[in-house]
């Protein structure tokens, strides 16, 4: 059968993938075997739409690829066209990919933190510039610190396999230093040429500060014939990591004062302002323990074939006075969690339909109330402790004098046989564990920003929507989201441009992607939609739009009756809302009852029955609502045949 021209098409359906990391035109290949029936199955036969995706920084123009399917149907005829972003999301397969997912949510949890104080008052406005301040300095000198001394230790040891006792020679020494520091020096300029990244850069350059203190103590050693090993240039950055321990220690009690002020504010909104201060708090306790327990892991496996063993565990014993607390508190907040997960679990497995629509509910999953007071709880013991250590230490009293930092300290040890296999066992579940870092990957992702750039002004008209309208510098630019919601504009575009009359067009997401599709319909920019298309249907499937973003940024997403959504509003003809009833992620959208759409039924939330929060696009269950509703005349018809496209 030759194919037909799209300017006699029916209906256009965008399929917008939603969580993991699947290949280009693969959810549309799911979808469209999905429509196919037993009896007249689907033969494929794919083109390939390659579209702008905007200049990069070299100017150059890149592309993506958008996959198509044409089906016929009853004299009707449909285009399939498939948004893909998986690319954009930075998501990749394996363990490799998993871990670097993992490392790439530690570093972002600053943006969704930042997203959630972006409220009212002073106080709000401080607990963002603090929260801010707690990462640029965990991000910065913490790590940079640890960087250099990583390469110190590495000296000591290499140094010692070879010559044994050569790091006692002072002369032998300051060689090694200036090795290290040279070393230091060439991989912070590598570094940063390397990238364009904010955050990395500010690494680097305290990898070159730190990098040059340490050039500096040597030269001033050197004039002033001071015997100075090498254990002793790494006592010295431990010293400096404490203290900057002990500074994070005042951000974090600067950070509690200023939430319990935010919270007084009438027009602040308060599950954001719980994320703002819940999130670096983990972030400084993820560091706080990882850190000293690799540092004194180390210290303890290798001081052995050291001349001097006690002097080298010495440099470590006391760099992590909390770790045994800190394990402790770990431990009570992953023994709640697995509470909650089991009383998630026992009620969803019980639970219909008929159930759910009784009124039933199962108990919130993400994130429960009672594992944010624990770990707000958890961070004010540790504030308090970490205090009452510096206090003694700076008024000149040893740890081992004081019954406290003494337990505090024997501790530790029982804390590292536990934590080092636990820590194995975990790296051996990541693949597990997939699905969830995917979630908070993505929405780490969809908050990710940086300040807009003098430089941006000068770029294209349709590069990330900054032109001299809106151009605002030292402005939030959320950079992925956008790139995101361009390639979707574009893909209209292209439609735009090439269908003649007015198809009925028809959106099918899922997960993140029913938040890419509702902000992209929502968006100025697409005014014309309505007067292209006859009719705009919307289908969202495991929608995170009321259970995540609307529960905890309800300040950037309100209630669908605000004016924010007035676009929305007149531009959706038909919304379909299809979720499992066991799935953590996207649960019933809460549509204003005063709302036309919704005293009509135009907008409406359909519960189906246990299967998670994947795989929505083979589900039968979903399929049957979705043609029982007739919102998607290319599945509701039973006789959907292929109509083959020669490829461009």
């Amino acid at each position: 059968m030759t194919a037909h021209p799209l300017n006699s098409v029916d209906e256009i359906v965008l399929v917008v993938h939603g969580v993991g990391d699947p290949q280009p035109g693969e959810t549309l290949s799911l979808f469209a075997r999905s429509v196919a029936e037993s009896h007249n199955p689907l033969t494929e036969h794919q083109e390939m739409l390659w579209l702008e995706d905007g200049p990069s920084a070299e100017r150059d123009v890149r592309t993506f690829a958008s996959h198509l399917r044409h089906l016929e149907f009853d004299g009707n005829r449909a285009t399939l066209a498939e948004v893909y972003w998986g690319d954009i999301s930075r998501v990749s397969r394996g363990m490799l990919g998993i871990i670097w997912g993992l490392v790439q949510i530690i570093f972002g949890l600053r943006y969704v933190a930042f997203v959630a104080s972006h409220q009212s008052g002073f106080a709000a406005n401080t607990l963002q510039s603090i929260g801010l301040i707690s990462s640029r300095i965990l991000h910065g000198p913490v790590l940079a610190v640890n960087f250099v001394l990583a390469a110190m230790m590495i000296s000591v040891i290499g140094t010692e396999q070879l010559w044994p006792g050569s790091s006692q020679a002072i002369g032998w020494a300051n060689l090694l230093v200036l090795e290290c520091v040279l070393v230091c020096l060439s991989a912070s300029m590598v570094g940063r040429s390397l990238t364009r990244n904010e955050m990395v850069h500010r690494f680097w350059f305290w990898v070159t500060v730190c990098a040059a203190f340490l050039g500096v103590l040597m030269l001033i050693n050197v004039l002033t014939h001071h015997p100075f090993p090498l254990l002793r240039y790494c006592g010295v950055l431990v010293t400096l990591l404490g203290a900057q321990w002990m500074s994070l220690v005042v951000v974090l009690g600067a950070l509690f004062l200023c939430w319990g002020f935010a919270m007084l504010h009438r027009q602040n909104y308060r599950p954001a302002l719980h994320v703002a201060l819940i999130l670096p708090t983990i972030a400084i306790g993820f560091w706080g323990l990882a850190l000293p327990v690799m540092w004194t892991t180390g210290a303890r496996t290798l001081k052995n074939s050291m001349p001097n063993p006690e002097s080298f565990d010495k440099l470590f014993a006391e760099a992590a006075p909390l770790l045994g607390l800190q394990f402790v508190m770990a431990v009570l907040l992953g023994m709640l969690m697995i509470y909650h997960l089991a009383r998630y679990l026992r009620c969803t497995q019980s639970m219909s339909v008929e159930q759910f629509l009784a009124g039933r509910r199962a108990p919130r999953l993400i994130v429960d109330g009672s594992v944010q007071l624990l770990a707000a709880v958890c961070a004010v013991v540790g504030i308090a402790l970490m205090a009452y250590i510096g206090v003694h230490e700076f008024i000149g009293n040893r740890t081992h004098d004081n019954w406290l930092c003494w337990l505090l300290t024997e501790a530790n040890k029982y804390a590292l046989v536990v934590i080092v296999p636990m820590g194995g066992l975990l790296v051996l579940s990541m693949h597990y564990l997939r699905s969830g870092l995917d979630i908070v990957l993505d929405v780490v992702n969809h908050f990710h920003f940086r300040a807009t750039l003098a430089a941006d002004k000068t770029d294209e008209e349709a590069d990330f929507d900054i032109v001299d309208v809106t151009f605002n510098a030292g402005h939030l630019y959320f950079a992925r989201r956008d790139a995101i919601h361009r390639r979707m504009k574009r893909i209209l575009d292209y439609f735009r441009a090439h269908v003649h009359g007015r198809p009925t067009l028809t959106i099918v997401s899922h997960s993140q992607g029913t938040m890419i599709a509702i902000e992209v319909i929502n968006d100025d920019e697409l005014a014309w939609i309505n007067e292209k298309f006859s009719r705009v249907n919307f289908i969202t499937m495991g929608s995170p739009f009321h259970h995540i973003y609307q529960k905890y940024f309800r300040h950037f997403y309100p209630p669908l009756d605000d004016p924010f959504w007035n676009n929305l509003r007149h531009r959706v003809s038909r919304w379909l809302n299809i979720f499992r009833i066991d799935d953590y992620v996207g649960t019933d959208i809460e549509f204003p009852g005063t709302l036309p759409q919704v005293q009509s039924g135009a907008w409406s939330n359909h519960p189906v029955q246990r299967r998670g929060h994947q795989f929505y696009w083979r589900d039968r269950q979903v399929l049957t609502v979705i043609r029982a509703n007739k919102i998607c005349r290319s599945l509701s018809n039973q006789t959907a045949t292929t109509v083959r496209k020669e490829a461009a």
